[in-house]
């Protein structure tokens, strides 16, 4: 089985401030559409955070990102890593921001592997976003059979949320702290309209 791995709507948790003046706006986009390794900056992109429960912060495995790339701890990067080769993933380091305090425990996550594992002629696609590279909205997708072709964490062309294998889904599963969402992939679509 497949999951997609999207970030939880649960209101405890705090939301990415929508900052056009953020400095990693311009990193963020890169994250989700560009294939293969992304320069690593000297400067870790700051990613600032807002809403209640500022202690309740530094506790989580997974923070929210705009990215669709999963912003995760350094517990969840070495669990990541124990099934997932350094030449199939990318991890960036960010620095989060709450109000005056910067938490360095995270990265970005950034799938290396890109797999063309959906079969478009059976799915209902209402329109690219940007034409064969992004659907932009759909209310139905379909897997190839065997997808994952092996692997256990890939980004899927022409979508940009990540697919993870069910071993590794068990092996996140021990950070349950309700920040990492995984959905089915044909309840993906109803997940993400929230």
């Amino acid at each position: 089985m497949t999951w997609f791995w999207i970030s939880s709507y649960d209101e405890r948790f705090p939301i990415a401030e929508d900052s056009p003046a953020s400095p990693d706006e311009f990193h963020s986009g890169l994250i989700a559409f560009r294939e293969g390794k992304l320069e690593e900056r000297q400067d870790s992109p700051l990613y600032t955070l807002k809403g209640p429960n500022k202690k309740f912060v530094y506790t989580l495995h997974e923070l929210p990102s705009a990215t669709r790339c999963p912003l995760v701890s350094q517990e969840v990067c070495n669990v990541i890593s124990e099934l997932v080769s350094p030449d199939q993933i990318q991890y960036l380091r960010a620095i989060v921001k709450w109000e005056t305090k910067a938490i360095q425990r995270y990265s970005f996550a950034r799938p290396l592997v890109w797999l063309d594992a959906l079969e478009i002629d059976k799915c209902e696609i209402g329109w690219w976003s940007l034409p064969n590279i992004s659907i932009g909205d759909y209310t139905y997708i379909a897997l190839k059979p065997d997808c994952l072709q092996g692997h256990h964490y890939v980004r899927i062309r022409y979508l940009k949320e990540v697919l993870i294998s069910d071993v590794l889904k068990h092996l996140l599963e021990q950070f349950d702290d309700g920040s990492m969402c995984f959905v089915r992939p044909e309840d993906l679509q109803s997940a993400l309209r929230r």
